[in-house]
């Protein structure tokens, strides 16, 4: 029988997924993950892991984190992915979004969707195509296959050798003497070699756009005479506004609360990780503190608020009457010692709870709501719920007039998980009691014969 916590925790993570339901889906992980070429998934699938190599048919979405990507078959929905490298030389059947130090459409790969795509260097190798719009954000873009509809680009460097079906819009912002790419490596170079694009805007002989080019830039795009641009050349140069001290401030940007999020999330995920792996039993414990002590956690947050409240008051008491005592006493070397230490206390215990109120809560929530589903004790299990579940939490902080309430809750139930890790209590485990066999029947024995 399921425990009382869960099925809060469950309800609340229905409440925030708004229905959505990924019961059907498959969920793999692990060192190295993999779908072999005869294997068929059925539904979605949620892989986490060190290396994910698909060479099998994924009939629902990929949704993948890792440091290498590999996709040699074929994925019929949407591809979610995030890792170092991500490489796809197979068919993808709807819209790719990921994210990646190196990412590239190899010779054989087909997108029949759209792409958008964030990163350090992107390619997209001859006879590559892409069926709908393409997206990028980046630091470099080789552009070598086809794209049948529009390209969106901001980046440094950009060479395009292959064709562009629609209308090209590219911010540049980089010029002749840009760094090479390897000089982003930081020692730790991706599986798959990043290409050498010149800086600025190159297009070469065998570029083709059938729409029109817009360009922001600086310097003039190098661009082959044999190069075919149907639809018009625009280049347009960056102009810095002069400084108007009396001018009205610009309106608010409305994607401000989207990058704000974003900016949250990326912290919360950094913060949580690094906790996670320097004390990974004890962070585990408050997180399924959270998850199978629901009520506990948030009453032992408010304890954990009271608390705090008064530790800290007593801290002051106490290195106060203490260094006058000293003092008192003429023991006037140990007066710095009991002040320093007062304030050190002091400001521990502030750096904790603000910890747990910004970004550490969040963390712990996550991995508490992520674990719903996913409770095998491997890391990139953990992993894989720590960043489920905090893409849920992040979504209930940055509702509009709500989120900070959702904020003081998800702290309450982060600080509470702590709190009862501190006092001592152990969380619920998840297993059935074992019941008792049933009563052997009674047999009759047989009459004995005379």
């Amino acid at each position: 029988m399921a425990t009382f916590g869960n099925r809060l925790n469950l309800l609340f993570l229905t409440l925030l997924t708004l229905g959505i339901s990924a019961s059907a889906a498959e969920y793999r992980t692990g060192k190295a993950v993999k779908v072999a070429a005869e294997e068929t998934i059925k539904d979605d699938l949620y892989a986490f892991g060190e290396t994910i190599t698909i060479d099998g048919i994924i009939e629902g979405d990929l949704i993948a984190f890792a440091k290498d990507i590999i996709i040699n078959g074929e994925v019929r929905g949407d591809l979610i992915g995030a890792g170092q490298s991500i490489e796809a030389t197979g068919s993808l059947g709807d819209d790719v979004r990921v994210a990646g130090q190196a990412i590239r459409l190899g010779p054989k790969a087909k997108v029949v969707g759209d792409v958008i795509a964030a990163g350090m260097s992107l390619e997209t190798e001859k006879d590559s195509t892409i069926g709908g719009d393409f997206i990028f954000a980046g630091y470099q873009a080789l552009l070598a296959g086809q794209i049948e509809k529009d390209l969106l680009a901001g980046l440094a460097n950009l060479q395009v050798a292959g064709k562009i079906g629609g209308d090209a819009e590219v911010y540049s912002d980089s010029d002749d003497d840009a760094p090479p790419i390897e000089s982003f490596s930081g020692g730790q170079p991706p599986r798959i070699r990043m290409p050498q694009v010149p800086g600025g805007l190159t297009f070469d002989s065998s570029a083709e756009v059938d729409g029109k080019l817009t360009y922001t830039s600086k310097q003039a795009a190098k661009i082959d005479e044999a190069a075919k641009m149907l639809g018009g050349v625009s280049h347009q140069i960056p102009q810095a506004d002069p400084a108007q001290p009396n001018a009205a401030p610009p309106p608010p940007d409305a994607m401000q609360p989207v990058y704000d999020g974003l900016r949250n999330f990326v912290c919360a995920a950094l913060i949580g990780l690094v906790v996670f792996l320097v004390v990974p039993k004890s962070s585990m414990a408050w997180a399924d503190n959270v998850r199978t002590r629901p009520l506990a956690s948030f009453g032992g947050g408010i304890l954990g608020v009271i608390g705090a409240v008064i530790v800290a008051i007593g801290l002051i008491f106490a290195t106060i009457i203490i260094a006058l005592g000293a003092g008192m006493a003429t023991l006037n070397d140990l007066v710095p010692t009991v002040v320093f230490g007062g304030i050190l206390g002091f400001c521990i215990l502030v750096f904790v709870v603000t910890m747990f109120f910004t970004f550490l809560a969040q963390a712990v929530v996550g991995l508490a709501l992520g674990r719903v589903f996913l409770k095998q004790d491997n890391f990139g299990t953990r992993l894989g719920a720590f960043l489920i579940g905090l893409v849920f939490v992040a979504l209930a902080v940055s509702v509009p007039y709500a989120g900070l309430l959702m904020l003081f809750v998800v702290f309450l139930f982060g600080l509470g998980g702590y709190t009862l890790w501190l006092a001592g209590f152990e969380p619920v485990m998840d297993t059935e009691p074992v019941s008792s066999p049933p009563p052997r029947p009674l047999t009759s024995r047989p009459p004995m014969k005379a």
